[in-house]
């Protein structure tokens, strides 16, 4: 029987560019030592020893900086090696496209206006206006704020059609 038990914690996916925190607490033993073994996608691979955390003899943790591609490890301390682990990458969101759509109330007697370019809006109160943006990644949740020089923008939630998409909302902030 083994002397050493580890649990180790890892975001399984990760935004590209952000850091990735193992954590590893021994729950039976006390290793002297904790290595992480590493292999990226593009090849590169060694071992780092994971840092005690200050206080706690059965704590271990390693930061990989700014990760930029995925990449497989596994844990070894005292006696105990782990199965391999996959830490997935995925794109951070990015707003490609966005446009507006003015529906003015009845009194001006404004027509609908075609689609707008840009976020310079000037409307009638009561005017509905339709968001409708498209994005580099399917997204569960999307919300736009608005800065109209309060302290705390406001918020509204976006609605997500089939594909992960931002599709619209009507309304005003």
């Amino acid at each position: 029987p083994r002397s050493t038990e580890l649990k180790i914690s890892y975001p399984a996916k990760v935004i590209k560019g952000d850091d990735v925190v193992i954590a590893v607490e021994a729950t039976k033993g006390s290793p002297s030592r904790v290595r992480l073994f590493y292999k990226f996608e593009s090849g590169d691979k060694g071992y780092v020893n994971a840092e005690p955390a200050p206080g706690h003899d059965d704590r271990f943790a390693y930061t990989f900086k700014q990760v930029i591609e995925p990449f497989r490890f596994s844990v070894s301390g005292g006696d105990f090696d782990s199965d391999d682990f996959h830490v997935a990458i995925r794109l951070p969101p990015r707003l490609e496209d966005i446009s507006l759509t003015l529906d003015p109330p009845d009194y001006p007697r404004l027509p609908t206006t075609a689609p707008l370019k840009n976020g310079n809006v000037k409307a009638y109160r009561g005017t509905d206006v339709v968001f409708t943006g498209k994005t580099n990644i399917e997204l569960n949740a999307a919300t736009l704020l608005f800065r109209t020089g309060e302290e705390k923008p406001s918020e509204i939630g976006l609605a997500i059609d089939g594909r992960g998409r931002p599709l619209s909302r009507l309304g005003e902030p």
